[in-house]
């Protein structure tokens, strides 16, 4: 936010969001205070900031130093106790130390204190229960309405977001398998698509993708409704949302768009190995591409359907000192898809005519998702004693043993590890799947596959080489194929043969053995009719920057409105997360404390000062949600407490309150130490 590189800017950042949610309890407390003035309760205190007071003012005494307090007091005293004879006011206006927020203290009224009441009559106790129920809400509402106009000046200005257009559909995710209600569409969302709701919630930016996800119900599919370039009319898909590999939320899996501007970073190392997988090594970090084989882009996935019908791409692209270059690289070649139905589960299968990876545990999950003893990145090699399972028969064979004990074995940094693991009655073993089709040459063979070749190397082989060309990834396998055959393959033969060189998987020390690949014309068919894409994938993220637009309203009028609706849609979003947290496809690990929050804060504040006013405004809003939940120690226990007096006519007993409110204490408490201790671990990286 201040452009100050490194800790100092960090620093401030830091003091940016801490004044700034320091700002949200303020006025939460000031609409108390000015509540409890208009209902006649004497205010002892109001604070800004909690802790030792640093100075304070009271009218009839003026400024001092410190608190008037034991001044005010001992006047009070010598007066018997009657403060109306004192030409001073009761409340005193403080300053303290710790300037996070404020509180008021009004006469018989502290939250954690029950026993602290008053028999004077302006004491909150002897208010009606009426004004005293305006008092005890209004910190919620002021909160609401400051977040409403926050809000509102946010969309007055404009708030730079990601559009809710999709970049990347990851493999086997519930967007690349979800189903659409009309037949004539094909399954699965694709690149480009742009998402308009999600179980009828408007989208308006891809945060929000994530957000409704996460919210949706576990139990019945999400509906997906979405705009395709090309089609007039909104197309519903259904999805079966399963928990991401990052987070453990549920997703729907899929990418923000990237534009053609690259990241600018001084590490070119690390730069040029990204690149490389890419074949844009040779183009400096920061650099635009502006036209690929003649055509102009603006994003990533037009690049991409540019080379899905293309063998080389001719690059145009502008470096930061402004100047044009151009290169070509080639493209690669799509893997053939299978989808495979497995007690209502649907996996995606890669595959090159049957050819395919072993199942693995995703590499990007954390320990703390993975169960009995597996790790991220762990190969099966054997899973209850089928050796080298493709992922749809490493789905079966758990599914087939569920209730019941199996033995694995894994590849794990190149040793094998033996395990003995309990299959859950649903058929699980606790661990997020992938596939190596992407990051090795270890090939098995998926049964589920149609048109299969029928190879003569064994299954658990990594090949070295196919037609004499060297293969590291599945992927790579079909250029290679590609490559060597299609320059005098007869189609009308019924087979031909192509070499590969192959290690065992047991012995990866070995001399490559000889072995071939039996293909029919029919299945090479099949294999050059793939289409191209571009080189190292779909996911543009660690090259390029994502695409963004300015979400401003049309009119002051429609920012009221769009203020007043961000409003609803987080306060809703809040009290469903909570809902969430009790079905359990939220978990306690994912919610953030005070040190989460300023982290994110941080980081939230490089992306200037309207995004720190979108970003208090949240803060707002949930603050409202948190401080009206129904516990004895904020105002949301305070309001049932009221509503149980006004029916029975007299208080809830002092004992209860004590009981309920040290209940509350501890609840709140440890939730507290639970989420701040989760938000160290995250920021150190456990």
């Amino acid at each position: 936010m201040f452009d100050i590189p490194g800790p100092l800017g960090t620093f401030f950042n830091f003091l940016v969001i801490a004044l700034g949610f320091g700002f949200i309890v303020f006025v939460h407390e000031l609409g108390h205070f000015i509540a409890a003035k208009w209902a006649g309760i004497r205010v002892l205190a109001f604070s800004i900031g909690f802790g030792q007071v640093a100075c304070s003012y009271r009218k009839g005494m003026g400024f001092r130093a410190g608190s008037s307090e034991p001044e005010y007091m001992k006047l009070v005293r010598e007066n018997n106790g009657d403060h109306t004879k004192l030409d001073i006011s009761p409340t005193e206006y403080r300053l303290s130390w710790l300037p996070l927020g404020g509180y008021v203290k009004m006469l018989g009224q502290e939250d954690l204190n029950p026993i602290a009441v008053s028999s004077a009559p302006d004491s909150y106790q002897n208010c009606p229960i009426p004004k005293r129920l305006v008092v005890i809400s209004a910190g919620v509402i002021v909160n609401v309405i400051t977040a409403a106009l926050l809000f509102i000046l946010v969309f007055s200005v404009g708030l730079r977001i990601m559009p809710p257009t999709i970049g990347q559909v990851l493999p086997s995710s519930p967007a690349a398998l979800a189903t659409p209600m009309d037949d004539q569409y094909a399954m699965g969302l694709q690149p480009g698509d742009r998402v308009l709701s999600i179980n009828n919630k408007e989208i308006v930016a891809f945060r929000d993708i994530a957000t409704e996800a996460a919210m949706s119900s576990a139990s019945k599919p999400a509906s997906i409704l979405i705009e395709r370039s090309g089609i007039d009319q909104p197309i519903e898909y259904l999805a079966d949302l399963k928990p991401g590999a990052q987070m453990g939320l549920l997703d729907l899996g899929v990418t923000p768009l990237r534009s053609t501007e690259m990241l600018l970073t001084d590490d070119l190392r690390t730069w040029r190995l990204l690149a490389d997988n890419y074949g844009l090594d040779q183009i400096p970090p920061g650099s635009i591409i502006l036209s690929v084989n003649g055509q102009a882009v603006s994003n990533t996935v037009e690049i991409q359907n540019i080379a899905s019908s293309a063998s080389q791409l001719d690059i145009e692209f502008v470096n930061p000192a402004g100047e044009s270059s151009q290169i070509s690289i080639p493209t690669q070649q799509e893997l053939m898809t299978e989808f495979v139905e497995i007690d209502g589960t649907s996996l995606q299968i890669d595959h090159v005519l049957g050819l395919t990876g072993l199942m693995r545990v995703h590499p990007d999950v954390t320990i703390e998702d993975t169960k009995q003893g597996l790790m991220p990145g762990d190969i099966f090699v054997v899973i209850a004693g089928v050796e080298y399972p493709s992922l749809d028969t490493a789905i079966r064979t758990i599914r087939e043993n569920a209730g019941r004990p199996i033995d694995i074995k894994v590849l794990r940094d190149e040793t094998l590890i033996d395990l003995a693991v309990q299959v859950s009655d649903d058929g699980r073993i606790g661990f997020y799947p992938d596939t190596t089709t992407y990051s090795n040459a270890m090939v098995s063979m998926s049964p589920s596959v149609q048109y299969a070749v029928k190879p003569s190397f064994p299954a658990g082989s990594r090949l070295v080489s196919v037609a004499g060309i060297e293969v590291d990834t599945i992927d790579s396998i079909v250029a290679a194929i590609t490559q060597s055959i299609m320059k005098g393959f007869d189609a009308s033969s019924p087979h031909q043969l192509i070499s590969v060189e192959y290690v065992p998987i047991s012995d990866p020390t070995a001399q490559p053995s000889e072995a071939f690949i039996t293909m029919s014309g029919d299945q090479l068919a099949r294999l050059t009719h793939l289409k191209h894409r571009w080189p190292g994938g779909a996911d543009m993220s660690t090259l390029f920057l994502p695409v963004q637009q300015i979400d401003k309203a049309s009119s002051p009028v429609a920012a009221v409105k769009r203020g007043i609706h961000e409003s609803r849609r987080v306060m809703l979003q809040t009290y469903l997360t909570f809902l969430r947290l009790t079905q359990g496809t939220v978990k306690v690990e994912h919610l953030k404390g005070p040190v989460g929050i300023a982290h994110i804060g941080t980081l939230i504040a490089d992306e200037g000062f309207i995004k720190v006013l979108f970003f208090m405004a949240l803060i707002s809003i949930n603050l409202a949600v948190i401080n009206f939940l129904p516990l004895p120690i904020v105002d949301g226990g305070q309001f049932l407490f009221l509503i149980y007096e006004w029916i029975r006519g007299k208080p809830i007993p002092i004992l209860v309150q004590n009981a309920v409110t040290m209940a509350g204490l501890l609840l709140i408490g440890s939730m507290f130490l639970l989420v701040t201790f989760n938000d160290i671990k995250s920021l150190i990286g456990f």
